[in-house]
């Protein structure tokens, strides 16, 4: 079927969704922009994580200029509380980058 539809031949292929990633490539006729900096490459694959990644902590403490025990000794911190659903369901409506890598920048 897939050498019918794609011309792709399972077998060079390892799993079924390397080949499903070169049949929706080649069924869209996009053009992925290479990576011209390995530094590029290696930000890149350290960023990627992979199954669920959940990081808390038992207590936190902010010392901020909006708080009543506010110490301006110490260095400023907050606390953000972030409550997401569906995060999977959310990034495979969106399209995916195919150029224009940059770095953002921290503000």
């Amino acid at each position: 079927m897939s050498m019918q539809y794609y011309d792709l031949d399972p077998v060079h292929f390892l799993t079924i969704a390397d080949m499903t990633w070169h049949a929706g490539l080649k069924f869209t006729c996009q053009e992925l922009k290479l990576f011209s900096k390995v530094e590029d490459y290696v930000l890149l694959e350290s960023q990627m994580r992979g199954g669920m990644c959940f990081l808390a902590q038992r207590y936190a403490r902010a010392n901020n200029p909006y708080l009543s025990c506010y110490n301006p000794s110490e260095p400023s911190s907050y606390i953000v509380n972030l409550d997401v659903n569906n995060l999977y369901g959310f990034c495979m409506c969106e399209h995916l980058p195919v150029g224009d890598f940059r770095a953002l920048a921290l503000i």
